[in-house]
């Protein structure tokens, strides 16, 4: 494997769940101030004038040359007392409202919130999440994705999964030549063994192999040789058809 390449393990799912969230705005009013006639959805609207002091900026002729050339304009500033007007008043804004969630274990409850917009109500957005968890080789991984590809899951059945650089799942497979499965407590763990096809013209099987460990499946048994495990650890689908050459 490369130094940043991904892994490959096969994970049987352990649990599925999903989340379905609708979020909704509910309408009030606000308080509000500015320093013009307010517009739109409002009420309550009061003009009002106040004082305050201000910071002011004159200009002073600067000092005259030795020639009569009068000299650079010299800032100076003071304080001044003025007023304002403003206006108060309330405005229409859409806040956050109720939180309406379903979520559960199941496909098949999965659903939508029920729910009835009340006056002044509206939908905001809506977020859904499938998540499933995978044991494979003594840990779970954990991952979320697309209502699809989580639909088609199978609860015990066996997958692929290409992890990340940090361990993360990046991409879910139905684990070659493995079907899916279910395991009873009391089943042992068995060990896939992959044959890698041979070359075109040799007819012996290579020996290398790649091994996938997998509960409550066992190694594929050589033509004529009796099964060294129980019956349920052979649930493979055997390729039919010519082994095209490499």
């Amino acid at each position: 494997m490369a130094l940043f390449g991904r892994r490959r393990v096969v994970g049987v799912v352990a649990r599925l769940s999903w989340s379905r969230v609708v979020q909704l705005e509910q309408q009030e009013w606000g308080a509000k101030r500015g320093s013009w006639v307010p517009t739109g959805d409002v009420r309550n609207v009061h003009r009002h004038t106040e004082q305050f002091w201000a910071t002011v900026t004159d200009m002073q002729a600067g000092t005259t040359g030795p020639d009569g050339t009068p000299g650079a304009p010299i800032p100076v500033t003071r304080q001044e007392l003025q007023t304002r007007t403003y206006f108060t008043y309330e405005l229409l804004e859409w806040h956050k409202g109720r939180t309406l969630t379903e979520n559960g274990t199941s496909r098949s409850g999965l659903k939508w919130p029920e729910y009835a917009l009340e006056t002044g109500e509206r939908v905001h957005g809506t977020k859904e999440t499938y998540r499933v968890i995978f044991d494979a080789a003594g840990k779970q991984y954990e991952t979320e994705l697309p209502e699809q590809e989580w639909r088609e899951l199978e609860p015990g059945g066996a997958y692929e999964l290409s992890l990340g650089l940090f361990g993360g799942v990046k991409r879910v497979a139905p684990a070659r030549l493995l079907a899916p499965f279910r395991q009873s407590a009391d089943e042992p763990s068995c060990t896939v063994r992959q044959p890698r096809r041979s070359p075109a013209g040799n007819s012996a099987p290579r020996r290398a192999a790649a091994e996938l460990k997998v509960p409550g499946l066992s190694p594929v048994p050589a033509a004529g040789a009796a099964p060294a495990r129980p019956s349920h650890c052979y649930r493979q689908h055997q390729p039919t058809g010519p082994v095209p050459a490499r």
